[in-house]
């Protein structure tokens, strides 16, 4: 064993007692200093990971610029990198298409990868994972720029992919596990005819996190025209999360958004999560502008300008109702919107379903399912209802 080697190159051969010989190299690489974490309450973080057999540390002596060029240059062919377990500590930016295939990367506090230059990070059955309490996540933006996961995980991120001004995104079989703020934000989606999708993919929140923190939101949407989340036969599934889908529309524009095959369970409030008859009296004083314990929540504007605009929000589930929404203290909240809820099954809710306007606005309900709830449905609008 050689201990005490500098970064670079060694050449080794091996001779047996016949002559015969083998000759190949190894590359050793120099980390940067800030590769640990000196207080974390994640038991794997920083040297732990850092000193773990076939992990490249980055940057390093061959990659000292985070780019996707030169990880590709160093790691991989034919914009493919396989196999590799990374631990990044900066910013990698995605200034080349960059496929990451069945790799294991962690990221140190502050890291993030940044999408940018008309280029697409595909993510097949890939984890990315914070070394310690928390990294920064994935941003993309403009509608030029992609990501794509297929499988996989991002965990321990503040934000797991922020996509803003009509950035694509595409996901199918991604699991999130104690998020911070929120899996998925789309922000500023100005398109009518949005191509992304999100399906089949998982957000799940135990409230192990730093200091118990729970993920907020499984998906927050702030301003987007046109969104579907999930599909006809493969919809997503929030767990534990404060509020699976988030929809606040700051600015007065028509907006649809559609969700199918969506479930929730465990979703709750941060407050009086124990005490029954303190949730009840929460339900009745509730002021339905916080999302907080809600499955689906969706605030289209309330202003006077608002009042002008077409805000559509569509829920539905194929074939007849399952459990769609359980253990949630509200199951679905709409504000300032036309709402179609179809094939629906609410169990141990403690509101089911409440649509809230200032306007006219036009309520479409069928068959829906209501099972142990202590308030089913509630309205507070300028309605036309259709049950």
């Amino acid at each position: 064993m050689l201990t005490g080697l500098n970064a670079g190159t060694y050449p080794i051969t091996a001779t047996d007692a016949n002559g015969c010989s083998v000759s190949t190299s190894v590359t050793l690489y120099q980390p940067n200093a800030n590769h640990c974490c000196f207080t974390t309450s994640n038991p794997n973080a920083g040297s732990n990971i850092a000193s773990q057999s076939n992990i490249i540390l980055l940057p390093n002596t061959q990659v000292s610029s985070l780019t996707a060029a030169n990880l590709l240059s160093n790691y991989g062919s034919g914009g493919v990198i396989q196999g590799k377990k990374f631990y990044i500590d900066g910013i990698l930016t995605i200034d080349a298409d960059l496929t990451l295939d069945a790799c294991d990367i962690w990221f140190t506090p502050f890291s993030q990868i940044i999408v940018q230059g008309g280029n697409t990070l595909t993510l097949n059955n890939t984890n990315l994972s914070a070394s310690c309490d928390w990294w920064v996540g994935i941003e993309v933006q403009q509608a030029q720029n992609k990501v794509s996961s297929t499988g996989g995980s991002i965990n321990r991120a503040i934000v797991g992919i922020h996509a803003s001004q009509d950035a694509i995104v595409e996901l199918d079989g991604t699991t999130w596990n104690e998020i911070g703020q929120a899996g998925i934000i789309f922000a500023t989606m100005n398109t009518t005819s949005y191509t992304g999708y999100v399906k089949n993919c998982q957000f799940n929140s135990t409230g192990l996190q730093p200091n118990s923190i729970t993920t907020q939101h499984g998906i927050l949407i702030r301003d987007a025209v046109h969104l579907n989340l999930g599909n006809t036969n493969a919809g997503n599934h929030f767990d534990g999360v404060r509020c699976g889908i988030s929809i606040n529309n700051a600015a007065p524009i028509n907006s649809t958004i559609v969700l199918y095959d969506n479930t929730f369970e465990n979703i709750h409030a941060p407050l009086y999560q124990t005490n029954l008859s303190t949730q009840e009296q929460e339900i009745v004083n509730h002021t339905y502008l916080e999302d907080q314990g809600t499955a689906i929540f969706a605030n289209f504007n309330m202003t006077q300008n608002a009042m002008l605009q077409t805000n559509n929000l569509f829920v539905d589930h194929l074939g007849t109702p399952s459990q769609n929404m359980v253990q949630c203290d509200r199951g679905i909240v709409t504000i300032g919107s036309n709402t179609q809820i179809t094939n629906q099954k609410l169990d141990n809710c403690l509101l089911g379903i409440m649509c809230h306007s200032p306007f006219k606005r036009k309520y479409y309900l069928q068959k829906i399912k209501l099972k142990m709830l202590t308030w089913e449905l509630s309205y507070l609008a300028t309605m036309t209802l259709v049950l």
